[in-house]
């Protein structure tokens, strides 16, 4: 089973103009990725705040989904606060997940897809299935865009939202600068 859930707590989220959110492109909120037993961040709707930048974090899993439906078996997603990272290693069915610290001199891109021996493993070992990251990560993003939409309708044509609309459907799609 694997589960992405999110909640946007970006109070001026309904206020922001095109251009705004266009120059930045953040919206924050809660993340929490399950991985049947295994989890990694937070979503709890009696908190009502949360720090996770969203659309970065729908880009990097965009990516990494991407990256496997292409061929890929190794990906990892960073967690942009930290040294931990959320390791993917892919067979033709099932997806190994891993949450490790891993420490490099110099991370560019979104995803890292050449394997790296991690200095610790957080957990280790959930297995799920291909085709359901992959349907989750598409779907969630949609819902996410339309959640983002319903907010804030002057937002719909942003540049930063059809990227991730995008990124959802798309085997390579490169961001708007």
């Amino acid at each position: 089973m694997f589960l992405l859930k999110y909640r946007i707590c970006d109070e001026d989220l309904v206020d922001r103009s095109l251009e705004n959110f266009d120059d930045d492109g953040i919206i924050e909120g809660q993340l929490e990725l399950i991985f049947n037993n295994k989890n990694f961040g937070f979503c709890d709707k009696d908190i009502p705040f949360g720090h996770d930048l969203l659309v970065l974090w729908f880009k990097m899993l965009n990516h990494a989904k991407n990256k496997i439906k292409s061929g890929k078996k190794y990906v990892a997603v960073p967690d942009i606060e930290s040294s931990v990272w959320i390791e993917f290693i892919s067979d033709r069915r099932h997806i190994t997940v891993n949450l490790i610290t891993l420490k490099l001199e110099s991370f560019t891109g979104y995803v890292l897809t050449d394997p790296i021996e991690p200095e610790y493993y957080h957990w280790r070992g959930a297995v799920i299935g291909k085709d359901e990251l992959i349907s989750e990560i598409e779907s969630k993003t949609i819902q996410f865009v339309n959640d983002v939409v319903s907010l804030n309708p002057s937002l719909k044509d942003s540049k930063v939202l059809r990227e991730l609309k995008r990124l959802s459907t798309c085997e390579d799609a490169t961001f708007f600068t």
